[in-house]
């Protein structure tokens, strides 16, 4: 909701200054950057008021506020980066706003590149903390408890990722690894768990007293190849875990439990001086239950003049025997 008036007239009638510090259509940024020895620090604020246009970006998020501060350690002659950052962000511009929802983060970000030739690593973890400002249940009329939308969770990620160059006597090749790992908490998780055994809160919903968030656990891994000759091929493996709590006509909870995986191998070999390029893959993905799904491409890349590509692309998909999709397309393009 917006005043309708350019002035929230609440806000003015106790300080002026916020009313027009934090008018609808308003907009701040501002940022300070500084270096100092091996570390460099930002600092930044920005504001969008809930109706402020930007004709340059139609997506741009209304009705918030952020502060950042970001500090960059550079070690090991700059072969190593740490980047230590916090960021507050709530939308809390108006008197009239309920229950404004605000969120810190935490991050630590670790990136060590030795040198050409040697394998490096990224490192990076998230804690996000995330309250709408209610501290109290809610009650009917005769004080009985009704509801819970109070909000003060945690989640927290886990990236991990190694890229190891490889040098050999026909081909040059890189090998990648990645971990991701996204969890939740809920803080008031002991207090809410009190109150699933106790008559008095029967009216309140389980779903208010048991966080039910999924969760999600992924490992990827890739082995792609450059051959002295003009032939490039890449080899794919990836399992991602997601874990979907909920509740059954008692009330309890249950997991269900979702495993994909996926191997995929591709190709490109080049002729002509690389102006012709074939290019194809099959792939297969399967949760080791109901679905397997089995697909091949297979496409050229014909440079006819300067800048003047022709492209064709084929691609067929079966799902457990049945054709699921398949596709023909042609297409010109020119580089400007």
């Amino acid at each position: 909701m917006s005043p309708i008036l350019p002035l929230d007239p609440i806000v003015a009638s106790e300080n002026m200054v916020k009313a027009i510090l934090n008018m609808p259509a308003s907009a701040y940024y501002l940022r300070l950057k500084s270096s100092y020895s091996s570390n460099n620090i930002l600092i930044q604020y920005r504001q969008h008021g809930s109706e402020y246009l930007s004709l340059g970006n139609p997506y741009l998020t209304n009705n918030i506020r952020e502060f950042t501060i970001n500090n960059r350690l550079s070690t090991l002659d700059r072969r190593l980066m740490i980047i230590l950052g916090y960021v507050y962000k709530d939308n809390n511009l108006s008197e009239i706003v309920t229950n404004p929802i605000a969120t810190k983060t935490l991050s630590l970000n670790t990136t060590l590149v030795p040198g050409s030739g040697a394998p490096s690593l990224t490192f990076n973890i998230k804690n996000i903390g995330r309250k709408n400002g209610i501290d109290t249940l809610e009650y009917d009329k005769y004080d009985n408890p009704i509801a819970d939308n109070r909000e003060d969770t945690k989640a927290f990620t886990v990236m991990a990722s190694v890229n190891i160059p490889g040098s050999f006597k026909y081909f040059t090749s890189t090998t990648s690894i990645n971990i991701n790992s996204l969890k939740f908490s809920d803080n008031l998780a002991v207090e809410r768990s009190t109150y699933l055994n106790r008559k008095k809160y029967d009216n309140v919903p389980r779903t208010d007293l048991i966080m039910l968030k999924s969760e999600t656990q992924s490992i990827s891994g890739s082995f792609s190849m450059r051959f002295n000759f003009p032939l490039k091929t890449s080899l794919s493996l990836n399992q991602a875990q997601i874990k979907i709590p909920l509740l059954n006509d008692k009330d309890e909870v249950y997991t269900i439990e979702n495993i994909w995986t996926n191997f995929g191998t591709n190709f490109q070999y080049s002729l002509f001086a690389t102006k012709l390029r074939l290019n194809g893959g099959i792939d297969y993905m399967t949760n080791g239950d109901s679905n397997n799904i089995y697909g091949i491409k297979f496409g050229t890349d014909w440079d006819v003049i300067n800048k003047l590509t022709l492209s064709f692309y084929s691609m067929l998909r079966i799902n457990n025997g049945e054709k699921n999709s398949s596709g023909l397309n042609l297409s010109f393009g020119y580089q400007f």
